[in-house]
């Protein structure tokens, strides 16, 4: 199976949202580095919370959805 969008650093999560119209604030790009990781899975935004507390970081799930 071929990988649709592999995102490999910061950076290019932050062109991508640049491209999109959107700032690349701190937690944009966190929670691109873990959502746009390459792998083919499925998740909810419970799932990417629980990932980012787990990595040391807060996010509201509001700035999840």
């Amino acid at each position: 199976m071929t990988k649709w969008f592999t995102v490999h650093t910061s950076s290019d999560i932050a062109e991508k949202l640049r491209a999109c119209g959107l700032r690349p604030t701190r937690q944009r790009v966190f929670l691109g580095e873990l959502i746009l990781d390459g792998a083919d899975k499925h998740i909810t935004p419970e799932m990417v919370a629980t990932q980012a507390g787990q990595q040391g970081e807060h996010i509201a799930l509001g700035t999840i959805y």
